[in-house]
Order: C-alpha cells, then structure tokens, then sequence
C-alpha cells in the first residue's frame, strides 16, 4: 500500500490507466522496472534509464549495498523474477527506496537554525 500510495502521487503514474493495486501485487519485471527507474532518478536524476537497467541485470545487490540497503540480496536476483519467493524481496526493495527518498526529502529541508 505505502508503494502503491507514493507511486500513485507521482505525475508519472497518475495518468497509467494501468497502473492499479494489482499492478504492484502482480507486476511483471517490466513493471518493476518502469518502479525501479523511477524511484532510483528521484534519489539521482544524473543517471540513465538505460545506466539503471544495466545495475538492475547485472549487480542489483552490489548497487543496493552501495546505497546502504540493509538486507543481503541473492545475486540472482532477477533472473529468478518469475518466482513467488523473489517479490517480496523486491517489494522490499521498493518499499527501502520510498523510504530513502523520503527520508532524504526530510533531511534536505533541516535546519537547525
């Protein structure tokens, strides 16, 4: 809900007619991509999608632990998308990034003056 509630406030997924609830509960990797993209630009907006998409095939687990992810992640990662065991750790990727973005959001407006 907290993925959905933040995807959905964005101008990018307001107007997906095919964009829904379902979408995160049953998402194709497609899908998960078009997340990832757009959730790791709001932490980064210098990198590429197609920069991005090369992080995603080939090191997920690297690029999360660079990010300071706190969670050890399989290697193969998406390779293994299809599998019911995989979503729920890439739901908690997802989940992680909101968090972050947020929390750098609030970091960025700080001032102890």
């Amino acid at each position: 809900n907290n993925i959905f509630m933040f995807l959905i406030s964005s101008d990018q997924f307001k107007l997906d007619k095919a964009f829904s609830k379902h979408s995160i509960k049953n998402p194709s990797s497609k899908s998960f991509q078009t997340y990832f993209i757009h959730l790791v630009r709001m932490l980064d907006n210098q990198m590429s999608d197609d920069d991005i998409i090369t992080i995603m095939k080939e090191d997920l687990s690297g690029f999360m632990r660079s990010l300071g992810y706190p969670y050890t992640l399989k290697e193969n990662l998406m390779h293994t998308f299809a599998t019911p065991s995989s979503w729920p750790q890439l739901l908690a990727i997802l989940d992680w990034l909101i968090f972050m973005i947020k929390y750098l959001g609030e970091v960025s407006n700080f001032s102890i003056y």
